[in-house]
């Protein structure tokens, strides 16, 4: 993570597993052409919010991204992670502890962005 989010976000994250709460992987950092406009073969343009340490996915195996979703529902296409539980353990909405948790310090969650992608897993300021 950055500098700047580096220490709330352990202290938030540490204070979330001692009250229990199930949070078996988090993805932080790491490079990738995830955003922006598509080149002539399909690919994104612009770096990701990992790719400056700004964001982290949570429990990606039960809180996955979905493409064709402005709206969650049947037609939504699951596109990296696995299928969403929000009612599973480690399964993310907008009322669990840890969406609100990680709200309180600053993060934006990505199954609450506007557009056609719901990211069930992701958190960062811009929530992108």
């Amino acid at each position: 993570m950055c500098a700047v989010l580096a220490e709330p976000t352990r202290k938030a994250l540490n204070s979330l597993l001692a009250r229990g709460e199930t949070i078996n992987s988090v993805t932080g950092y790491r490079v990738g052409l995830t955003r922006g406009t598509l080149d002539d073969q399909g690919n994104r343009t612009e770096y990701s919010n990992h790719s400056f340490g700004i964001a982290l996915d949570i429990n990606a195996d039960i809180n996955g991204l979905y493409g064709n979703c402005i709206q969650f529902n049947a037609g939504c296409r699951l596109r990296k992670g696995g299928h969403w539980q929000p009612n599973k353990p480690g399964g993310l909405h907008k009322n669990k502890p840890t969406v609100r948790t990680l709200k309180n310090i600053g993060y934006k969650w990505g199954g609450e962005i506007k557009g056609r992608q719901k990211d069930f897993m992701h958190f960062s300021p811009s929530g992108y």
